[in-house]
């Protein structure tokens, strides 16, 4: 039965036989109103799951009738029944404002073939296909625009109101909404690939994984439940083994038990993490768990790698500078040879047109993780790689090169720092957090750019050495977080305890290696991720404490007095309604 007629047919039927004073109508309104409960509780039971919220209910409720307080039996499962029904609203609505942020997959592709157009699904379309998407058209799959100036809403994608403005060749995000006017894309990545499904998933394993305060509350409902209902039964029978009248204790016992319901507890801690998660994407940051979300707000040292992280990654030619003896044309031709096969960002900038080089001609290529390149050219051997002449004057990236056994010259490679990062980095040390630098430049380059921001650095170091000290920093007492974007970056990011990783620039490796993605590629969403981790934090403490601290009160007081068990039953839910709403002032609290 849909939850809103249970209640509705249940109320009505109430009402008649409060009216009609008939039992059997309290029955059967006490059967519509509670009959999920009853089923919870024995599959709970059928898993040895003896003692919830759902058997405190029962037990409770079944004793009120005993007692002949039928009224009220069927008051405590009408108020606990439109608590949950008002809880889970509030947690539906929660989920909605997420899923309307995450709600970006197209249902349909427009494929072009044969200069026809044809609807079909976005999982038959392969990499190399052309699809068209008309203005107001979510952008299906991740490719590379075919057409000039066009207008992409990316907000829902980045957090950024203004629109992006995409050229031919640049890069579209699955997503992403055409503004303006029709676009061809040429794909680049299928379905379970793109961009929009890695942020489905992000959710979904959001959703899934539990964090260490969610585990103890489940773990602490467990040991409270039984302990719960052997005091009840204390306070029956001690009193009315001492003669004392067994009605009055047993009504007592029984507004325990129900005082006692953990609710507010089991369902406003894992909202309040729910709330901070889609609050998190709301501002473009998407968080792979919970558990990362708790512990980012014990966040105390945070390494970064330089190159489109902290800098642009929109790299120029700086100087080319030839070894006695070589000519510039020759250099250009060697770099450009070795470049020839390489998927690293700097290929494209290190491939002159002009050189005129053979695809033939090269062989034996092999690519090495952040040193270089290495093949034959015209059957000798070629290596472009890294260089660590700190005598060079220019500040830059040394790209050096080696043919037949022998220095060939260098090309030093430049690039500049975002806009954002001095922010960024400014309004983390406020927070107090120790923040480093790790660069495979030299060291005269990374000295000026760690000046220039206010942090510490090291220089000279392969992707390993960065992993390696992020693996020293690691402690109990601290809690280290990575930031990158490339491949290279993958082995610290999975090394850190928390890995942040670039989403519009980043790597496929660096997203998936990471525990958390910068949509908008700003590092000034790290301090937004820190402060709303802190926030969320606060408030499961701020329900933990409230919850408990009511509900002893209540306990106390209804040992002391007579109190009716539908004011118990209230109290209760008025307590998980409060805890609910303080969850979701994570989505109005301003972040900025």
């Amino acid at each position: 039965m849909n939850k809103k007629w249970q209640l509705i047919s249940g109320i009505i039927i109430f009402i008649i036989a409060f009216l009609l004073k008939s039992l059997p109508l309290y029955i059967i309104s006490y059967l519509v109103l509670g009959y999920d409960i009853f089923i919870k509780a024995f599959n709970n039971i059928k898993k040895k799951e003896f003692f919830d919220e759902n058997t405190l209910m029962i037990i409770a409720t079944v004793g009120a009738f005993i007692i002949n307080e039928n009224m009220e039996a069927v008051l405590v499962i009408m108020l606990y029944q439109i608590g949950e029904t008002l809880s889970d609203y509030a947690l539906d609505n929660s989920k909605m404002k997420i899923a309307a942020l995450m709600d970006l997959r197209g249902d349909f592709a427009r494929l072009i073939k044969d200069d026809r157009e044809k609807k079909v699904s976005p999982n038959k379309v392969r990499i190399g296909d052309i699809i068209l998407v008309k203005p107001g058209e979510v952008v299906p799959l991740d490719g590379i625009s075919l057409d000039d100036d066009i207008s992409l809403d990316t907000k829902s994608l980045t957090g950024e109101a203004r629109p992006l403005i995409v050229k031919t060749n640049d890069e579209v995000l699955s997503g992403s909404i055409v503004v303006s006017k029709p676009l061809r894309v040429k794909v680049t990545k299928d379905g379970d690939n793109s961009t929009v499904s890695k942020i489905v998933k992000f959710m979904k394993n959001a959703e899934e994984n539990k964090t260490k305060t969610e585990s103890f509350i489940t773990r602490f409902s467990h040991i409270y439940t039984p302990v719960v209902c052997l005091l009840a039964l204390l306070i029956f029978l001690i009193p009315t083994m001492l003669g004392y009248n067994y009605v009055d204790f047993l009504y007592k016992a029984l507004i325990f038990l129900v005082i006692s319901c953990p609710c507010a507890l089991v369902i406003s801690v894992p909202l309040s993490f729910f709330s901070g998660i889609g609050r998190c994407s709301k501002e473009g940051i998407l968080v792979k768990s919970t558990t990362v979300l708790e512990k980012a707000s014990k966040i105390s040292k945070i390494y970064y790698d330089k190159t489109g992280t902290l800098t642009t990654g929109e790299f120029k030619v700086a100087s080319i500078v030839p070894s006695k003896g070589v000519s510039i044309s020759l250099l250009k031709e060697l770099v450009t040879a070795g470049e020839l096969y390489s998927n690293h960002p700097l290929s494209k900038i290190l491939s002159f047109k002009e050189a005129k080089v053979k695809k033939s001609e090269v062989t034996d290529f092999e690519e090495i993780a952040g040193t270089g390149v290495k093949c034959k050219y015209k059957k000798k051997e070629l290596v472009v790689g890294r260089g660590v002449n700190n005598n060079v004057s220019e500040l830059g990236t040394i790209v050096s090169v080696t043919y037949d056994h022998k220095e060939m010259g260098y090309i030093v490679i430049s690039d500049n720092l975002k806009e954002s990062s001095k922010e960024a980095l400014d309004k983390l040390n406020g927070l107090g957090i120790e923040q480093t630098m790790l660069t495979g430049d030299r060291e005269k380059y990374a000295m000026k750019i760690a000046k220039d921001l206010n942090i510490n650095y090291k220089a000279s170091l392969l992707p390993v050495d960065k992993a390696e000290i992020v693996k020293k920093s690691l402690t109990d007492r601290d809690v280290v977080a990575f930031v990158g974007d490339g491949i290279n970056d993958a082995p610290a990011l999975v090394t850190s305890d928390i890995g942040i990783s670039m989403g519009g620039i980043g790597s496929d490796m660096a997203m998936e290696a990471s525990d958390v993605i910068l949509m908008h590629d700003d590092l000034r969403g790290i301090n937004k991720f820190i402060r709303i981790s802190k926030y969320t934090n606060i408030k499961i403490r701020q329900n933990i404490v409230f919850a408990l601290t009511f509900k002893i009160l209540i306990l106390l007081l209804g040992l002391i007095i007579d109190l009716p068990i539908y004011l118990a039953i209230f109290a209760d839910v008025g307590v998980m309604l409060l805890t609910i709403l303080n969850s979701l002032l994570i989505f109005k609290k301003n972040f900025n």
